[in-house]
């Protein structure tokens, strides 16, 4: 997969995601209720069913995870331009 991220955007993004992770109450609040949800999934399913899910999951996120990629390189993209524009 090409990298969309310079090491030093990736650290900054990750820094930011981490805050806003920890520090808000939605994103706490859900994050419990997936929690809460994959435990009471993984009880009512078989080990073989429960590697599906894991695998789907794991495809899903990726996918996301993808689009948000791209989505911060075109922010960081238009805000370099927009720099530049203002320079001249």
């Amino acid at each position: 997969m090409e990298r969309l991220l310079a090491t030093h955007e990736e650290k900054v993004v990750e820094r930011a995601l981490n805050r806003f992770h920890l520090s808000d109450p939605e994103m706490r609040r859900l994050t419990r209720k997936v929690i809460r949800a994959q435990r009471e999934l993984r009880r009512m399913v078989s080990k073989k069913t429960w590697r599906i899910y894991l695998a789907l999951e794991e495809v899903v996120n990726a996918r996301d995870l993808r689009l948000i990629e791209v989505a911060i390189k075109l922010g960081i993209d238009h805000g370099c331009r927009r720099k530049r524009q203002n320079r001249i």
